[in-house]
């Protein structure tokens, strides 16, 4: 019998259900693939034909999926569904207006990826479905020249960033993001590592050695130098000039530990801080994505670039390259990520740090940076603020708060006494 894991000759279409209690998952509303909404009992009224996508969380999945194979956590997408509903401004205490929307989104992004990927089965997420055709090329070292340079690649992976700040009475947490498939093509364009890595033979001048740091400084044009030579990873220890530095560059809790940073972030961070160099290591040269992917990311274009369903599939596509990671090696208990995948991800925090250090300046708390987001703690007093530091950052704002912005400067507005 056809398992829905198991594509098949064709591709399997795709629905979403919204359960009235995920923690409890029975009755609740369900659409296929943009259709109207129908109201379920259980997952026994769910098309079995169709994968569907729920707003079950981690916490809620794991017991519930024993049930059968066609459910799908609310993160498939990667983005979860409440906050793809959030992007597009559609009610949360509605799910008959919603689920209709959100299904034809889903079944537009699963399509778009099995027209570019062919994939055939469907992992737990979309981009664990579609990382066998892109990483088709892809051979990830065991090792990358010695242990000292695997031990240096593993501590200097990062993700997002995650800042030290306390939660604001009345706040919301907002995330603001560029276009997912402008985000996509900007880091596939961005110069990766290649080759084995090697102790760095020559010392930074003693200019530099005696520099406080700074953007016009003797240590920042030595980085440079190096930088553009070969790639590089750069041992160092860091002291922000001032609290905004210090919140939006500072490691935090375990991430304390990370000393090895690549050399464009090593930069970043000798323009907002005092930075000591404590070791250098260098790569063989510089190549470009493409070669390695086994295929390209969806296309972009003027439609491509504001269609959410390929954004979708765009961010995915980076995503797994921006995971990469070889098998263990001997002498460490973890698996070495892919300098590719360290310096891409990298490239996406120092996009990101720009617009969250732009939110910091207006006054607006940010939580985290990455993943081609900023996340921020926003209460109604700052939503004019926090939109005109979204466009002037080019980012895209959730519809909900251009709408509640609207209703919040009337309210502010209105002289006291007025009726409401």
């Amino acid at each position: 019998m056809h398992r829905i894991d198991d594509v098949g000759p064709s591709r399997t279409p795709f629905g979403v259900v919204l359960f009235d209690t995920p923690y409890k998952p029975s009755g609740g509303w369900a659409s296929k693939a943009g259709g109207d909404a129908f109201r379920v009992n259980g997952r026994q009224d769910l098309p079995s034909d169709h994968l569907w996508v729920t707003n079950l969380g981690v916490q809620d999945f794991p017991s519930y999926r024993s049930i059968g194979g066609n459910l799908r956590r609310s993160n498939f997408f990667r983005t979860d569904l409440s906050a793809i509903a959030d992007e597009l401004g559609l009610p949360r205490d509605n799910p008959f207006d919603s689920v209709p929307l959100l299904s034809e989104i889903a079944d537009r992004a699963s399509s778009i990826a099995y027209n570019e990927y062919e994939f055939s089965r469907i992992g737990l997420s979309l981009r664990d479905t579609i990382a066998p055709a892109v990483t088709e090329n892809l051979v990830t070292p065991s090792t990358y020249g010695s242990r000292v340079a695997d031990l240096a690649l593993i501590n200097a992976h990062k993700t997002h960033h995650v800042c030290a700040m306390r939660g604001t009475l009345g706040a919301r947490a907002v995330r603001f993001r560029w276009s997912r498939s402008q985000h996509a093509d900007t880091l596939m364009r961005m110069p990766i590592p290649d080759g084995a890595w090697s102790q760095y033979t020559g010392e930074p001048p003693p200019s530099a050695k005696r520099d406080s740091g700074g953007g016009d400084s003797a240590l920042y044009a030595w980085l440079d130098e190096v930088g553009t030579e070969q790639p590089a990873l750069i041992r160092l220890s860091f002291e922000a000039f001032d609290a905004t530095a210090d919140s939006l560059l500072q490691p935090s809790g375990e991430e304390a530990v990370r000393e090895w940073v690549p050399v464009h972030e090593a930069m970043l961070m000798v323009q907002h801080g005092r930075v000591s160099i404590r070791g250098v290591l260098v790569g063989q040269g510089y190549t470009s994505i493409m070669p390695f992917a086994g295929v390209r990311p969806p296309a972009n274009g003027l439609a491509g670039s504001v269609s959410l369903s390929n954004g979708i599939v765009a961010e995915n596509y980076w995503m797994v390259l921006a995971s990469l990671r070889s098998d263990s090696t001997a002498g460490t208990r973890h698996r070495i990520p892919a300098p590719m995948s360290i310096w891409m991800r990298a490239w996406d925090r120092l996009i990101c740090f720009r617009a969250a250090q732009a939110f910091q300046r207006a006054g607006i708390p940010v939580q985290s940076y990455g993943g081609g987001a900023v996340n921020v703690s926003l209460t109604p007093r700052k939503y004019q603020e926090a939109l005109d530091v979204c466009m002037q950052q080019g980012m895209t704002p959730p519809m909900w708060l251009i709408r509640d912005s609207s209703i919040s400067k009337r309210k502010l507005n209105r002289p006291v006494g007025a009726p409401a």
